[in-house]
């Protein structure tokens, strides 16, 4: 774990700078790459605590809109005169070295921070609740938030998706709480000092951070002994009940069986799940949610252990959770004019995927069209063979360009590679050049009562609204499920 150990020093020392820069309200912070979800929430959340806080990027959308509206000022631009009086300047590592900004500041001793180090900043100055894990970690985060916010409880909300509830992917509350996703995808995970840890599972991803598991549980290791209020883990994964045993304060294990601390009993799954729900072994009611699918079960259960130990009273929580509205992109669903289902979402991991494809053919409906978009070459060549074992049972799969989200390209991490295996295993797979090209090949083929499926986490939801064009439908989703 050498080069990780060294990479996470170099994090923590950011950490730090970015804690130095919080404490001084009024530090001018410029944000590159601001209209991408997560830091356009940072952006807020800044704002809110009395920081002078603008951002750049390369291209308008709905995050920008949202910003300006909440008087943030944003550049559709990159130009080193953006750092004009910015005591740091904060990326993600989507934002290339050469990004104009990102050389001036190194030009001029200018702090340059990684988002996850100034969110793991905020972890030490507000009293947080941070949701990691491979999956579910923004659905879990959202519905912690609405229980809270809708029991009347007072906190800050940092999401990962665009939430229904707050009008947007973060919510500057008020007060002394902050309910905060924590992503693990860059190794920052290691620097939070949250007081509340969530972990949802743990799945093995992004090898370019971490190189393999072991390296991975170790720094969710170190984030779980920063958790001196509690850790909540997933009582059936033996991975993370190892991970949770570092932390100091107390463990509560969550999931579908009475005998986890919070477990649950799945009585339905779809449309809506509905199950029994235990405390320690003692049955607390039913609760139905808003949405199906285990996993979903499994997130609220989660939402539900944490919302029970900070106070929140059991029929409160069943009351919201039977209303919670979903993040954006988690199985957004359109009734078209032409009588074809449309569903968006963000799922990009085989793991999530199945998840998708077991929702849409619990609900029925007619032939299942699949427009795919790798997110990352160095994740589509790790996760290879999972891809092909699950996309392999979709019958009409369009693949397009991996979306690199700054990457260069990764040999056996393109797309023709994940083609090349599919057709090995007997599928038949057609590829486009983009998003829009496999939709145009589609649109003909259609009939009524199909489904199309748009999956992936990079662009591809660009062209949902020309779907919902072409065949009559209104660009607000249904209610996910």
């Amino acid at each position: 774990m050498t080069g990780v150990s060294i990479r996470l020093e170099q994090l923590q020392e950011q950490a730090r700078q970015a804690a130095q820069l919080l404490q001084r309200r009024g530090s001018a912070l410029h944000l590159v790459g601001i209209g991408g979800v997560g830091m356009a929430g940072l952006a807020l959340l800044l704002r809110a605590r009395g920081h002078h806080v603008d951002g750049c990027d390369r291209s308008p959308g709905k995050l920008i809109r949202w910003l300006r509206k909440a008087g943030i000022r944003v550049a559709v631009a990159h130009d080193p005169a953006h750092l004009q009086g910015a005591d740091g300047v904060v990326r993600t590592s989507a934002v290339p070295d050469s990004s104009p900004e990102i050389r001036r500041a190194e030009e001029t001793g200018t702090p340059v921070l990684l988002r996850g180090t100034v969110v793991a900043a905020l972890s030490s100055i507000y009293r947080t609740v941070a949701v990691t894990g491979s999956h579910g970690k923004t659905t879990t985060t959202a519905m912690l938030f609405q229980i809270l916010r809708g029991a009347g409880v007072t906190c800050n909300y940092l999401g990962g998706g665009w939430d229904r509830v707050a009008d947007g992917p973060a919510a500057a509350g008020g007060g002394d709480m902050l309910v905060a996703e924590a992503d693990e995808s860059d190794g920052t995970i290691g620097c939070y000092c949250a007081s509340f840890g969530v972990i949802t599972n743990m799945e093995f991803d992004h090898s370019p951070a971490y190189g393999d598991r072991r390296n991975m549980a170790a720094i969710l290791r170190r984030f779980a002994g920063e958790c001196r209020g509690a850790l909540f883990f997933p009582a059936a994964d033996p991975v993370c009940g190892a991970i949770a045993d570092a932390a100091p304060g107390k463990r509560i294990s969550f999931g579908l069986s009475p005998d986890a601390d919070v477990g649950g009993r799945l009585r339905c799954e779809y449309p809506r799940c509905v199950m029994d729900v235990y405390e320690r072994g003692v049955r607390r009611g039913s609760l139905e949610l808003s949405v199906g699918g285990r996993h979903n079960a499994a997130n609220a259960l989660a939402a539900v252990a944490v919302a029970l130990h900070l106070g929140v009273e059991f029929e409160a929580i069943t009351e919201i959770m039977g209303r919670f509205l979903p993040v954006a992109r988690r199985f957004d669903r359109w009734t078209t004019a032409a009588g074809i289902a449309v569903i968006s979402d963000y799922a990009h991991h085989p793991t999530e995927i199945a998840y998708v494809l077991r929702g849409i053919r619990a609900g029925g409906g007619g032939r299942l069209w699949v427009i795919f978009q790798p997110h990352r070459y160095s994740r589509t060549r790790q996760l290879k063979d999972g891809f092909v074992r699950v996309l392999s049972t979709v019958d009409r799969l369009y693949l397009t360009p991996v979306f690199a989200a700054s990457e260069t390209v990764v040999a056996g991490g393109t797309t023709d590679d994940l083609a090349r295996g599919l057709r090995q295993r007997g599928s038949q797979v057609n590829t486009a050049g983009s998003p829009l090209e496999a939709w145009m090949q589609i649109r003909p083929r259609l009939e009524r009562g199909d489904v199309l499926l748009l999956l992936g986490a990079g662009d591809i939801e660009d062209i949902v609204e020309k779907v919902l064009g072409d065949l009559g439908g209104s660009r607000e989703a249904e209610h996910n499920q």
